[in-house]
């Protein structure tokens, strides 16, 4: 049973009357050593506007990133972790403008 207010036959009928999107995020963790670790990945979004969006609406984009994380197994530092990682974030507009940005952020933990 379809649930409440879905109608297939408006689906047939008005085939824009609903938006479909895609998204997708792939990585690959890699240990250096113990101690060390890092991640690549990247991330893709896609998203189907309506007609009546503002030129401005998000229609899509992408963010690779990459980090590195070090995590102490002996002495004093155990339990320390310290990471950094820098992602790049890239959109494109309905009417195709495009922007994009860089961000950096460090971590930094102690589990007891």
């Amino acid at each position: 049973m379809a649930p409440d207010g879905f109608c297939a036959s408006r689906v047939f009928s008005r085939p824009n009357s609903f938006a479909i999107s895609s998204s997708g995020y792939l990585a690959y963790e890699h240990d250096w050593s113990k101690t060390l670790s890092s991640t690549i990945g990247v991330g893709y979004i896609n998203v189907r506007n309506k007609p009546f969006e503002a030129d401005l609406a998000f229609d899509r984009g992408y963010k690779p990133l990459v980090n590195l994380f070090f995590r102490p197994r002996h002495g004093s530092l155990k339990g320390l972790t310290v990471a950094a990682e820098v992602e790049y974030a890239h959109r494109i507009n309905v009417d195709n403008s495009e922007s994009s940005t860089t961000r950096a952020a460090v971590l930094m933990y102690y589990d007891f």
